[in-house]
């Protein structure tokens, strides 16, 4: 007669402080829901990041439900840190959240921030700030409103920024020191809408501005860069102006429309920096 063996397994359970949920088809990626409730400033925010990814060691989505109301920070932190790559930011039934992100200096690439409202207008100059390289970052369908800068994106490479709509006081989307940048289908509006600077290879397409003073501006040695098919409106001084030292940029088939009253230009540039750039087809 074989001895009995008798195998005891033992399972480790770990509680977690927040509602974790498997996303389909990506098992090594953990979703965790927050609502207003279960937020009392962004430090919470950080922490559902740091369930989702295991700490940075996998993807991980975090979602904010708006469904409890706009979220509420009595804290003192209102900016979201970024410091793990792989992280998806989504909200859902009209997330608003007091507060912006910031991309710590550390890595931080495969970013999706969509469908979230941002509003910096109360103690908060900037809203979605990045210094440093955090590539393959995607900002889509988000409503960022803004003091100062809507979106300042400086030294990186390789984002996506599509479907927002910016409303800033001062500059909607700043791209700066930076290349491979693509400003697409948003709604952008704020004194300067759209400037970059100091950046190369850049695209801004099929974009509806709405300037106070200028509507896109290529400065500080900007090159390579397409403006194309963009609608400005409300100008005081260009739709689009190019600076002198400005090189390769493309700039065709943009319309412009003036302030009441303004006799803005459709595009303000030297005669030297037209011979060294490619100008065409944009109409006031």
């Amino acid at each position: 007669m074989k001895p009995l063996t008798i195998t005891i397994i033992l399972c480790l359970i770990t509680v977690v402080p927040f509602s974790l949920a498997t996303a389909a088809g990506t098992p090594s990626a953990d979703v965790v829901v927050l609502t207003a409730a279960d937020v009392q400033d962004a430090v919470d925010i950080e922490a559902a990041i740091q369930a989702a990814t295991a700490y940075g060691t996998r993807p991980g989505t975090v979602i904010l439900d708006g469904s409890r109301g706009p979220f509420i920070y009595s804290g003192i932190d209102h900016t979201i840190n970024i410091f793990h790559s792989n992280i998806s930011l989504r909200g859902v039934r009209g997330a608003v959240l007091p507060g912006g992100v910031f991309f710590d200096d550390l890595p931080a690439d495969n970013i999706l921030i969509e469908n979230l409202t941002f509003s910096c207008l109360i103690d908060h100059d900037d809203c979605l700030t990045s210094w440093g390289e955090h590539r393959n970052v995607t900002l889509r369908g988000n409503l960022i409103m803004a003091r100062h800068f809507g979106i300042q994106v400086a030294q990186t490479q390789g984002w996506t920024i599509t479907q927002n709509t910016v409303q800033a006081e001062g500059v909607a989307v700043h791209i700066l020191e930076a290349s491979e940048i693509s400003v697409m289908n948003n709604h952008l509006s704020g004194n300067i809408p759209l400037q970059i600077e100091a950046s190369g290879s850049c695209k801004a397409i099929q974009n509806a501005i709405q300037a106070g003073w200028q509507g896109i501006l290529l400065a500080r040695e900007a090159w390579g860069n397409k403006v194309i098919a963009n609608s400005i409106m409300g100008v005081q001084a260009a739709g689009i102006a190019l600076e002198p030292d400005t090189v390769g940029n493309k700039v065709h088939g943009n319309k412009v429309l003036c302030a009441a009253g303004s006799a803005c230009l459709t595009v303000d540039i030297s005669p030297a920096a037209l011979a060294v750039n490619a100008v065409s087809g944009n109409q006031p």
